[in-house]
Order: structure tokens, then sequence, then C-alpha cells
């Protein structure tokens, strides 16, 4: 992606979490490494190309040494509880040369209206950015993300997205069976379940394990 491509794709994020999920309202914090050092921002392209460009300072390009951009917007005034946006631009991963990474608290993605929601702003996420392959998780559900850093993922995630490479070496007839797919947006979602997949609950590792041995991702 280009500088501009990425700064449209870090607008684009905060910008259809706050109008949304929080009716045009969510302040932006940068990171510091104090409550008093975060300042709030304004996320203009000017601020972030100037956060951008500072990435050129510390990357190599021949080398693959990446920057990351890190800000949050808190959801109650001791910042106990916040969504974090992290952006990694270059990187030594060969499947991952730049990637966004959003968290939310459990408690917000795990409401019925917020999770419909969430599912759709990931869905223009992928939209704009066209990843290699791309899922939705959370605390409850993470101890998959390391199998995703391979040629391709080792299980499903509650919502996922695989371009069309990576749905080739799956196997687009294995894809067409599942109820679950839907082609879209240059490559396959594989919606698991209609609520966040939770570790704790047997019948959602059960559907997980059943989808993703169908596919033939697991060892």
């Amino acid at each position: 992606m280009t500088d501009n491509e990425i700064i449209v794709l870090i607008q684009k994020i905060i910008f259809e979490i706050r109008d949304n999920l929080y009716d045009g309202n969510l302040p932006v914090f940068n990171t510091a490494s104090s409550k008093s050092k975060c300042k709030e921002i304004e996320v203009t392209p000017e601020y972030l190309l100037k956060e951008f460009n500072k990435r050129w300072q510390r990357k190599d390009r021949e080398m693959g040494i990446g920057y990351t951009l890190k800000y949050f917007s808190p959801l109650d005034p001791d910042y106990k509880k916040n969504i974090g946006y992290s952006f990694s631009l270059g990187g030594s991963s060969r499947w991952f040369p730049d990637s966004v990474v959003v968290s939310f608290p459990s408690e917000i993605i795990s409401e019925k209206n917020n999770f419909e929601k969430i599912c759709n702003i990931f869905k223009s996420f992928v939209s704009a950015s066209k990843p290699y392959f791309s899922f939705l998780l959370n605390d409850k559900n993470g101890s998959g993300r390391g199998g995703y850093w391979k040629e391709k993922p080792t299980f499903v995630h509650t919502l996922n997205y695989f371009d069309e490479e990576t749905a080739q070496k799956i196997g687009i007839e294995k894809l067409r069976k599942l109820q679950s797919a839907e082609e879209a947006d240059g490559g396959w979602y594989i919606k698991l379940l209609d609520e966040p997949l939770d570790e704790d609950n047997p019948s959602h590792l059960e559907k997980q394990k059943q989808i993703s041995d169908f596919l033939g991702l697991t060892d």
C-alpha cells in the first residue's frame, strides 16, 4: 500500500468505529508512558502523515524493519477500558508487510447489536485494505492468532476473510460447500457464529474445530 492509502485506511477505521458505534463522539488519544502524557489528537491526514513519516527514520526497507503507530479511545475516565488501534507498517513477515489491529474490550464486542455492527465495520476494513487474510477476535478467543503468521491460517475465528490466493490454497470447492461462506471483496468470508467465539464455551470450540478440520487447516 502507498503512504496515502495507509493514511486513508487509518482514518477510515477510526471514523467507522466512531460513527457506527459511538454516534460520531469518540476521542482518539496517542499512547504514552504515563496517563498525564496521553494527549487527544485530531485525526487529520496532516497529523497522521507526520506520524507515519517518522517511521522512515527508523525503518530500512532492505532490512524489513517495521514501525508501529498506536492510538486509543478511552471508554471511561480512568482509561481502564478502551479501544486500541495498532497499525504495523513494514515488518519482517513476508505474509504481513502491513497490518492493522483494532482491539475492543470483550464486553463491547459481545453485545449483540455491537457485534453485528463490528462485523460490518470489519468487512469495510477488508474492502479498503485488501489483505491476504484477516480475522475478527477478542480477548476470549485469541489463542489461534499465531497460526496466521504462516502461508495460510491454521484455524478459523469468529469472522474470517481469505483473499483469492489464500482461498485457492485452502480449496475453493470446500468453501463453496460451507453455508457460512460468502464470496465478496475479491475473496471469501466465513462467519463461524452469530456471536463472538468464546473459548470457554465447548459448543463454540466444537464448531471451530469442525470447520477448521473440514477446510484442512489443522495439522
